[in-house]
């Protein structure tokens, strides 16, 4: 059976919210250029929606969060120590593989699991290499890691202190 995550959209001009059940993240992208506001795009599988007849919180708490831009970044490439690198761009993909064909006619058409595939991750690069460091690598087929942080203030959680560490260990 699919787990009862929830995830709402509506419109603040009609009132009206859709509540999604059973929701699972399919996949997920993040991209990250010299300038700017961090792109972050999801595709989310729901077993089901409910039509909200009336308001499900009608005093919504905004919690304050703005964007992070590209000035909040440290990204570290390594391969047993530190590579110096200057980082153009940076796409970074997540996938779950889920199927979502899982439609029953027992219980109105409605997905009864969302199974999950093989988990993937995959992205592009694009940087400036002050010596031949990551081509003798490759050539050797050493892995390098990459750690991504997107942090702001302390990076506790709180308003204004919020992070993010994406970790590819072997690339």
């Amino acid at each position: 059976q699919v787990q009862p995550g929830r995830l709402a959209t509506g419109s603040s001009s009609t009132h009206r919210v859709l509540r999604y059940v059973g929701c699972r993240l399919n996949n997920g992208a993040f991209t990250f250029g010299t300038a700017g506001i961090i792109q972050a795009a999801f595709d989310v599988l729901g077993a089901d929606l409910v039509p909200a007849a009336t308001p499900i919180d009608s005093s919504l708490t905004d919690l304050g969060h703005s964007a992070w831009s590209s000035t909040n970044v440290a990204v570290v490439l390594s391969s047993g120590s530190t590579i110096d690198v200057c980082l153009k761009s940076l796409t970074a993909t997540h996938t779950n593989d889920l199927d979502g064909d899982q439609y029953c006619l027992s219980n109105g058409s409605v997905r009864d699991d969302i199974p999950r595939g093989f988990v993937g991750a995959n992205g592009q690069l694009v940087a400036l290499f002050d010596s031949d460091a990551m081509v003798k690598q490759a050539l050797a087929d050493t892995d390098a890691s990459i750690v991504v942080t997107v942090q702001r203030g302390t990076g506790s959680g709180t308003v204004g202190n919020e992070k993010l560490v994406l970790t590819y260990p072997a690339v």
